[in-house]
């Protein structure tokens, strides 16, 4: 039997105080936020990755939601630096 989960959509008002608070911070600390972010997502699936092989599921999915989390952040950065670059 298959179970079906709901996909969890992350709230883009995270997305936009994260957009808001980065902008404001130095390019060296932009690049510190987005090289701790990869670690930490790095991680995260490192440990999802174990829960996994020993069938945590419930643990697995709570990995899977911090890496949606994670990628959301690391995209809200990327945008910010992006727009530095571009912006004449």
């Amino acid at each position: 039997m298959f179970r079906i989960f709901k996909r969890t959509k992350i709230d883009d008002r995270i997305k936009v105080k994260l957009l808001n608070r980065l902008s404001k911070v130095s390019d060296p600390d932009l690049i510190r936020w987005v090289d701790n972010i990869h670690t930490g997502l790095g991680r995260n699936i490192s440990e999802m990755r174990k829960s996994l092989t020993h069938s945590d599921k419930d643990q697995a999915l709570a990995y899977i939601d911090d890496s949606r989390q994670g990628a959301v952040s690391l995209l809200a950065a990327l945008q910010v630096m992006e727009e530095r670059i571009t912006r004449p």
